[in-house]
Formats: structure tokens, sequence, C-alpha cells
């Protein structure tokens, strides 16, 4: 293992000194087209995966567990805690994986490391429990985001405390044939798919392949430079690194559903880059349902004079305007909007500190709105708290989404689902944004507002 960060004085200097000459292009892979470059993908195992883990950490690992897949697992898991202040092995995974020796060895571990800590048990036999890691020093806890409440704040590891894992790309491809075959064989859903094993990953992996990134990155100068203490990067440096990987390192391919929702290698792409990608040589549209978490809530209440009057507001179109002039927020701006959004989600949906003096959008809402006031609450209540609020609208949205996405493909159109949207080429945008409507009025009783761009 290899000491992370040392030797580097100054970790982002290099990457601020690259994205600011003025319109550099990235070198790409595709010698075809002087614009753009193919999306660059490659299957799991194809490369060694370096995971940084804390110094400790690593110095535990090594002096205290002997087996391999122990060792992957446990630095897998520490990855995960970083990303989200929480992590669990899937037993079942576990199971099909590996031997009885590799169980034991990573069950003993979890149970002995001092800086492990069982968070929740499992619930049930054959479940796994929450842990999380604890006592490490260096490790910071970042600033929680308005926009992603449901989620734990991400953690900071400073490159002086890092050391890399490698594991072996054989080791994880071995892993993800062997899942694969067990999920088939047991009728289980398979979470991840990294072999284009079920039907979303296949009509997925095809359109990623036909994706085409722009060679200039001057769009990155549209984008902030200030750094966020959350990410210890600005959003420009992480656009510049996204379009990097996505074009010269590359990124794996996998096609993960959670909660209904479909994450592959564009979901997190900025906003701002996407609208300069290409599909099968044609501009990349998106049909996608406006104000949809509000949409789909809209589906759940019984036919009444308030229900109307929210649809109607809905499909109008001026739903966060109203928002806006019910809390005098202002609304002349793109990024005012954005902001009007993030506090509607906050206040509204997600928000971990629900007392109503912290939610003054609360008032003007529920006094016009009642109905849906207390089926937010009660949602909050029954599926146990804001994320599970989240996932419970994540899966009404995909319900939809998918379905709509589902016929595209079986037209034989390039696509890619993204959330409430979809990604098309512009020529079927207006086919994709009516399959929404079709398949959203069925499901929710009314035609749901569905913006092609």
């Amino acid at each position: 293992m290899g000491r992370g960060g040392q030797g580097n004085k100054s970790p982002h200097r290099p990457l601020a000194t690259a994205i600011t000459k003025a319109n550099r292009s990235i070198p790409m892979n595709d010698p075809k087209s002087k614009t753009h470059a193919c999306l660059r993908t490659y299957e799991i195992g194809q490369h060694d995966w370096r995971v940084p883990i804390h110094t400790d950490f690593a110095d535990w690992l090594g002096d205290n567990v002997r087996n391999i897949h122990a060792k992957n697992e446990l630095a897998i898991g520490f990855r995960t805690w970083l990303k989200s202040g929480e992590f669990s092995i899937n037993q079942k995974r576990l199971t099909a994986t590996s031997s009885s020796n590799s169980r034991a060895a990573t069950a003993s571990a979890i149970r002995s490391c001092p800086m492990i800590k069982q968070v929740a048990p499992a619930e049930r036999q054959r479940s796994a429990a929450v842990h999380k890691f604890v006592g490490l020093r260096g490790v910071e806890i970042g600033a929680p985001d308005s926009a992603t409440l449901p989620c734990l704040p991400a953690l900071y590891l400073p490159p002086s405390l890092r050391t890399i894992h490698l594991i072996d790309g054989g080791w994880l491809h071995n892993r993800a044939v062997h899942w694969a075959d067990w999920c088939e064989a047991n009728q289980y859903d398979l979470p991840t798919d990294y072999l284009g094993r079920t039907s979303m990953g296949r009509s997925v992996f095809e359109s990623l392949s036909k994706i085409e990134f722009p060679r200039s990155s001057g769009w990155l100068t549209t984008l902030s430079g200030d750094r966020s203490h959350e990410s210890r990067l600005s959003p420009r440096e992480h656009g510049y690194m996204y379009q990097r990987r996505c074009v010269v390192s590359g990124v794996i391919r996998k096609v993960r559903v959670l909660a209904g929702r479909c994450y592959h290698s564009l979901t997190q792409c900025p906003r701002e880059l996407r609208r300069l990608l290409r599909i099968g040589g044609e501009r990349l549209a998106e049909a996608d349902v406006a104000a949809s978490y509000f949409t789909f809530l809209a589906g759940q209440l019984p036919e009444s004079a308030e229900k109307r009057r929210l649809v109607s507001l809905l499909q109008s179109g001026q739903w966060y305007e109203w928002l806006a002039d019910a809390t005098q927020m202002p609304m002349d701006t793109s990024a005012d909007r954005d902001s009007v959004k993030v506090e509607a989600q906050r206040q509204l949906l997600f928000g971990i500190d629900w007392r109503v003096c912290a939610r003054p959008m609360w008032k003007s809402f529920s006094k016009t709105f009642p109905k849906l006031a207390a089926l937010i609450n009660r949602l909050r209540k029954s599926e146990k708290g804001p994320s599970g609020l989240s996932h419970f609208l994540s899966r009404l949205e995909g319900q939809t989404m998918n379905r709509a996405y589902g016929s595209l493909v079986g037209r034989g159109v390039a696509c890619l689902p993204l959330h409430d949207g979809i990604l098309v080429g512009e020529s079927s945008v207006e086919m994709a944004a009516g399959l929404i409507r079709e398949v959203g009025a069925e499901l929710l009783g009314f035609e749901s507002l569905v913006r092609a761009k």
C-alpha cells in the first residue's frame, strides 16, 4: 500500500492550473470528430481499483486481517462510509461471492476492529447490520447540503492520512460475475448491473456507447471557481475532472437501480456540460416532469377542490413562482429559481429540522394546501423520516419514467433515464415527452407538465 498525499504540499494546485487555461481542449479518444469525442467506458475488472482508506485503518488491516476477500470488503465499506456516513455488507452477496472462510474472516474483522461501531443490528436473519467508523483522527464532516438533506453529509479524509488499498481487477470481475449468477439463479433483483445482465443495463450500455462529449472545455468558465467546504472542490474543478474522466481515463460501465431510480455514468453530469453532449450524432435533449415531487404527490390525493387547484397550478408551470411569491423570495434569475427549488425541498419535504419556525415556506403552503401538507407529514412518519419519503417519491417517479423509457427503447430510440426525465436525441424529444405525459396520466389521473428542452 502507498501513502496518498505525501510529497504534495498543495494537492489542488496542479488541477487549478490546468483548468484556468483559456479555451483549453482536453485530448480525447476519437480522431474522427474535430469537436466531439466518444464517452469512454470499461467493464468492471479491466483495471485494478485504488481505494483510499485511512492510514490507521490500513495499518490495522495489515496487522490483523490476512484474508484478502475480507480486506477488500472492508476497504469498500470504508469508501461507502466516507460517502454516506455508514456502511453495511450485503450478506446475500457475501454468501454468493466468497468462501465460508472469507465470510468468517469478514465477520470477525468487523467484530474485532476498534474503529468499527455498529449503528443498527440486522433486522432479520441474513440481513445486514449497519456500521460506521469511529475514532479516526483528522476526518472532517462536510457541511450538510440543503438540496440533499435526506443524505448524511459527506466525510473528508485529508490526503496526508490516506493510504491506497489496491483491489485486484480480477477479484472485482469474479465478484460481479458470481453475484449476477446468484441473483439470476435465485430470482433476486440485481441492484447494480456491471455486466449487462438486466434489460435496463443492456439498453443503458448501448445508449452510452453513442454518447459524445465536446472536446473543448470552454464551458467550464460558466461554473463557479469557489470551493465548497463539503467537497473541497469548486464546481469548475469538479466539471473539469468529470469531463476528463469520461473521455480520457474512462468510467466504469454500471447501472444501479435504487428506489425506482436508475443511476449510470451520466447521472451526475453537470447540467452545463450535458447541454453540449450528443447522442447518435445529434444534440442531446431532455424531456422531464416539471416540479416532479409535488406532481407525484398530487397523484396520491383524493379528488377534491384542493387537488384540482394544485394540479392546475402544477400544470401552469408556475409552482415555484407561487411558492416564491408566497414567501417573498426573489425569482428574477435562474439562480433564484434554483434557490427556491432547493428551499421548497428542504422546507416542504426533506428537512431534518422540521420545526415550523425553521420552515417559513410551510405556513403559506399548508394554509393553501392542507391536505397535501397532511399527506407529507403522514408519509414522513410512515416511511420513517425524510430519507424514506425521498425513496417513496423516487419509486413513484420510477413507475412513470421507467415505463416511458421502456417504450422508447422498444421503438429503437437511443435514450437514457435521468430521474424525473429522459435524455434523448433532439429529433425524438417530443416523442419522449408525449410518452411521459401518457404514462403519467394513466398512473396519476391527470396529465403532468412535461417540458422538452
